[in-house]
């Protein structure tokens, strides 16, 4: 649904469709912007990232204990 509305050039009537018309003008600036969608085991330090972060939760410099091993298997 996320994917479908950002390629979509119509208005999202989605309860987060706002989101989407506030990137609008940024998206625009591109001259050529696709999306698409990965499966989670094809972005797992992206999906394991998802699962750890809260909002009290802040990362500088240091990758989160928790990430190391699925970072250094992202890029081995």
């Amino acid at each position: 649904m996320v994917i479908k509305a950002l390629n979509s050039e119509e208005e999202s009537l989605t309860t987060f469709g706002h989101l989407f018309s506030t990137a609008r003008p940024t998206m625009d600036m591109f001259s050529s912007l696709s999306f698409s969608h990965t499966h989670r085991q094809d972005n797992s330090l992206a999906h394991n990232l998802a699962r750890h972060v809260n909002s009290n939760l802040v990362w500088m410099e240091d990758v989160p204990s928790q990430l190391q091993s699925v970072l250094q298997a992202d890029f081995g």
